[in-house]
């Protein structure tokens, strides 16, 4: 739907929803097409520091993601951040066991 709009009103582009029209929106995919968000931003605006993000969350799950297996959510309800310019969980309780406390629990892989 368009329509003109008058000259006095104000306009407020919420951004944080341009990526909200892709299927499962609130579901974690790590195969999603990233061409299909609007988080670093389109074209002249796009963000000078995404390829560092993306190198710093690489590194970091390469880091994180061997060390855990089968994390368990802690919390039932998600509570949400309530700012325009960012949409993401205030926290993300996960419960997992570490590798040397699993170690003790598990019989030897065999070759």
């Amino acid at each position: 739907m368009s329509a003109p709009l008058a000259r006095s009103l104000r306009v407020v582009l919420y951004e944080g929803v341009g990526s909200r029209s892709i299927p499962d929106a609130d579901r974690f995919d790590v195969t999603r097409n990233p061409k299909d968000q609007l988080a670093f931003g389109h074209g002249i605006h796009f963000c000078l520091g995404a390829a560092l993000a993306r190198l710093e969350a690489r590194v970091a799950f390469g880091e994180l993601l061997p060390r855990i297996r089968d994390p368990i959510r802690q919390d039932e309800l998600v509570s949400w951040t309530n700012v325009l310019t960012l949409r993401g969980p205030t926290a993300l309780r996960l419960r997992f066991e570490a590798p040397h406390l699993r170690a003790a629990h598990e019989p030897a892989l065999s070759p």
